[in-house]
């Protein structure tokens, strides 16, 4: 990634395009967390779910839920992620790093987006087994990663090109 920025800064006609911060994301990055990166090249939904237990009959006393899992998705997956476990975080701090973003009420429309997380054990077990409570019910949320303009311009400059 460095090489790719050093190439980019250095050349007259894409120089432009080495936004200053680059350096400092690229020093806060994992390898992990780049490889995700790279996926930002490509036109993909970034689709994600988040599997919450909640009280089916809420009371003064019982009321609410808990978040089980958060921002899944198959993104390490797809990525070639070392650390899949990790994806979830390496969100978060992509998204803190300005490159992508969760927006709260993105939802992907497409038919079959969500199939292939909806189907995954990773889902379908926590979401079984708060289900064998009588007292809860499972609430599965669906979500989306979008890649912000920065993310998108730091994805072709510091992957992208070839030094």
């Amino acid at each position: 990634m460095y090489a790719n920025l050093l190439a980019t800064a250095m050349d007259s006609s894409t120089a432009l395009g080495a936004h200053p911060a680059f350096v400092e994301i690229i020093r806060q990055l994992t390898p992990d967390e780049a490889k995700l990166v790279s996926l930002f090249l490509q036109d993909i939904a970034f689709p994600l779910l988040n599997v919450r237990w909640e009280y089916k009959e809420q009371t003064e006393e019982r009321k609410g839920g808990l978040d089980v899992l958060v921002n899944h998705s198959q993104l390490g997956e797809a990525a070639g992620c070392e650390f899949n476990h990790l994806v979830p975080a390496y969100i978060d701090n992509l998204c803190r790093l300005g490159l992508a973003d969760v927006p709260a009420m993105f939802v992907y429309m497409s038919p079959g987006v969500y199939d292939a997380l909806d189907n995954s054990s990773v889902i379908t077990t926590p979401k079984s087994q708060i289900e064998l409570n009588s007292e809860l019910r499972a609430n599965v949320q669906r979500k989306g990663l979008k890649i912000t303009e920065l993310g998108k311009q730091f994805a072709h400059v510091c992957v992208a090109r070839k030094a």
